[in-house]
């Protein structure tokens, strides 16, 4: 992708579907573990971004606990992203 991360929401479910929680983070204020807590089975993880046309989107990623997932920033001056890894426990 052309464009880094904007935000990033990331959603915890219980094993029978309902929604436990959804927190949003910044990109560069993402932690590298978000704990499962509370019986979360899994999570959806939304990527906020822009495709390549500058319009925006949201990635999704489907995640259970042991999994990780990646956020991309883009500093001031940089022309390459720094990769986040966040693992879901």
């Amino acid at each position: 992708p052309e464009y880094p991360t904007e935000r990033v929401a990331v959603l915890l479910y219980g094993a029978d579907g309902s929604l436990m929680s959804r927190t949003e983070y910044a990109p560069g204020e993402v932690p590298e573990t978000i704990a499962a807590g509370g019986g979360a089975a899994f999570a959806v993880v939304e990527d906020y971004t822009r495709d390549d046309s500058g319009e925006a989107v949201v990635e999704r990623q489907f995640l259970t606990p042991g999994e990780s997932f990646t956020t991309r920033t883009l500093a001031d001056g940089e022309n390459f992203y720094a990769l986040f890894t966040t693992t879901l426990e």
